[in-house]
């Protein structure tokens, strides 16, 4: 029998853990809100409040919107044993074009090589049925699918959603794409970007990449970017893809199992020193358990108290600040104008400038408010130079 590689053992795994289990991937009406349901009323604050109790309200299940339709999640390998992997969104401008951000496409990516796994998982369905006789089933559910037990890096859940349960995965097996523009200096080379990109912010470039998956069905829908300048105060949500576990937000909050903090929302990486990163990641389970973990669409909106979320400040000529909550695997993920389907640019990183801001792996709620610096992303003026290539457009 032919031996395996561990990359290669570790694809065949990451397609079972994504695969649609012969469900039905027929696309959803595009419709705003669910028959008898709106994100004002789902039960989804509900569901949130054992995961993560702290960040409670600060996102919200996504379902029933022509963004999370166009959204998806990349899976990428970091190591060759196949132990550590991270996720990014992208958001689709033509058939099989995407914009996600740079450093989500690190240097060690060959241009056009197909070695990201691309996914959209929908529970449109899930959210419907919590208003039927089904919700308190489902609701328990989801609860245990979020509780962890074990001891790491061996943790598992108490149960795992199914397609009966509404949780879909649109694509049978994950797709496989390849990223073909690049123009972030920071994380890799710049790839096949434009001169007057590549040498904006001091040479540094934009971060925003370009991923072309050609497997993608040409029926599915996707998006255009937004027309107008992003200025200050804009009201914004961002449309994401992660894992949602019951674990301590907080080293004391006693959530999960002993000890977990320091494997979960403790989160130090060091890009200068890449041992010392490769290890951070190794050492927490949003990289080590990607395989095991289950991704839910979620929307960043508003505040608990329901202030809109919006922009900020820019951090230079590339990139704006918002007052928006994010985790790290938000990165990449389309930030667009509230009301609107049209994209403003990827997440493309972020920073609290409070001398409180510790090692976290999702923002510290603490620390966030209206008007203060948190997640940051790419400009619309980007995003539409990469719309305007001959290969999007001939695309749509």
């Amino acid at each position: 029998m032919r031996k395996l590689s561990n990359h290669a053992v570790s694809c065949l795994v990451l397609s079972a853990v994504l695969t649609g289990c012969g469900a039905d991937t027929e696309s959803q009406p595009d419709s705003e809100s669910a028959p008898g349901a709106s994100e004002e009323t789902d039960p989804v604050g509900r569901l949130e409040q054992a995961v993560q109790t702290a960040t409670a309200g600060h996102y919200h299940f996504d379902f029933w919107n022509t963004r999370q339709q166009v959204s998806g999640v990349m899976f990428r390998p970091l190591t060759d044993d196949g132990q550590v992997w991270a996720s990014c969104g992208l958001t689709f401008i033509s058939k099989h074009f995407a914009i996600t951000a740079s450093h989500c496409v690190p240097a060690r990516v060959i241009h056009n090589q197909r070695q990201f796994f691309v996914q959209n998982f929908n529970i449109d369905q899930f959210v419907a049925r919590l208003f039927s006789s089904e919700g308190a089933a489902l609701s328990a559910k989801f609860q245990q699918a979020a509780t962890v037990t074990g001891t790491y890096p061996n943790w598992t859940t108490q149960a795992r959603m199914a397609p009966s349960d509404g949780y879909v995965a649109m694509e049978p097996n994950a797709m496989t794409c390849g990223s073909v523009l690049r123009c972030g200096k920071t994380w890799g080379p710049q790839d096949n970007c434009p001169p007057d990109m590549a040498a904006q912010h001091n040479g540094e470039g934009v971060d925003i990449a370009l991923v072309f998956c050609p497997d993608r069905p040409a029926g599915r829908p996707w998006t255009t970017v937004f027309q107008g300048d992003d200025t200050t105060g804009m009201p914004v949500e961002a449309h994401w893809t992660h894992e949602m576990l019951n674990l301590a937000v907080e080293e004391t909050d006693g959530f999960g199992p002993p000890g977990n903090f320091w494997n979960y929302s403790f989160y130090s990486p060091n890009p200068l020193d890449p041992v010392a990163d490769m290890n951070a990641k190794r050492n927490n389970w949003h990289y080590r358990g990607l395989f095991f973990n289950q991704f839910f669409p979620v929307v960043s909106r508003t505040f608990p108290d329901g202030t809109q979320y919006a922009t900020t400040s820019l951090v230079n000529e590339t990139i704006r600040f918002t007052d928006m909550f994010a985790c790290h695997g938000t990165s990449g993920s389309g930030v667009f104008p509230q009301n609107s389907n049209q994209l403003l640019g990827p997440v493309s990183g972020g920073g609290n400038a409070d001398p409180r801001a510790r090692a976290r792996l999702c923002s510290q709620t603490e620390i966030m408010g209206s008007g203060v610096n948190n997640s940051a992303f790419t400009r619309p003026v980007w995003a539409r130079r990469l719309e305007a290539l001959a290969w999007v457009q001939s695309d749509r």
